[in-house]
């Protein structure tokens, strides 16, 4: 007569630890994806960059990519035909920014960064490259040099992403809350941010 109520507290028991496991796993994934330097930006036409800043809590910058130069097949297609249209037009910039972000993808920050840069002087009102360069110093272990790119970003155009990127920067790795608690307030008072990156600077500015 007791096999039935020990079969339902087993089944009970059970039930409640896959839902927390399944909590625990949701809970995880936002911690690790919540604080970010490249988010989905607001830039028209911006290729998304690659590289992610990592948690709050992270004690240290990231490690500058040590894996060395390594291009899978396509990559390697792409950067010869782009190689070949820069040979015709050196200095055009979405052909630079392009290349940038093959070697992003293959986190060879320092390679992207060479041409990004040539796409900053080849079009100077232009601020994705500039965006795009700001993640390639980050991940190279250099935070101010990426603040200060952002900087010359906000100088062009303040663009709330921009914004947000910096503030992180300010806040977690170069230790300057005050910048960061007002470029939040730039972020909350601008009619062009997103309804996602308000709720994640709300967030923020009650850390």
């Amino acid at each position: 007569m007791n096999t039935f109520p020990l079969i339902s507290t087993r089944l009970i028991s059970a039930v409640l630890l896959a839902s927390l496991a399944v909590m625990l796993i949701i809970s995880m994934r936002a911690t690790f994806t919540e604080v970010s330097l490249v988010e989905e930006n607001n830039v028209a036409g911006m290729p998304e960059p690659r590289g992610n800043m990592p948690p709050a809590n992270a004690p240290s910058m990231p490690a500058p990519n040590s894996m060395g130069f390594a291009l899978n097949d396509k990559q390697s297609d792409s950067v010869s035909q782009l190689m070949e249209k820069l040979r015709e037009n050196p200095n055009d910039s979405k052909t630079l920014m392009e290349l940038g972000d093959v070697f992003m993808t293959a986190e060879d920050w320092s390679r992207a960064q060479v041409f990004l840069k040539r796409a900053i002087v080849s079009a100077p009102g232009d601020v994705r490259p500039r965006f795009m360069t700001a993640v390639c110093e980050f991940r190279m272990g250099n935070p101010a040099g990426a603040a200060e790119t952002f900087e010359s970003l906000l100088d062009l155009k303040r663009e709330p992403q921009a914004m947000y990127n910096l503030a992180l920067l300010y806040k977690y790795h170069l230790q300057q809350p005050t910048k960061a608690k007002a470029l939040f307030e730039e972020i909350i008072a601008s009619t062009e941010a997103g309804v996602d990156l308000m709720i994640k600077t709300k967030q923020e500015m009650e850390k």
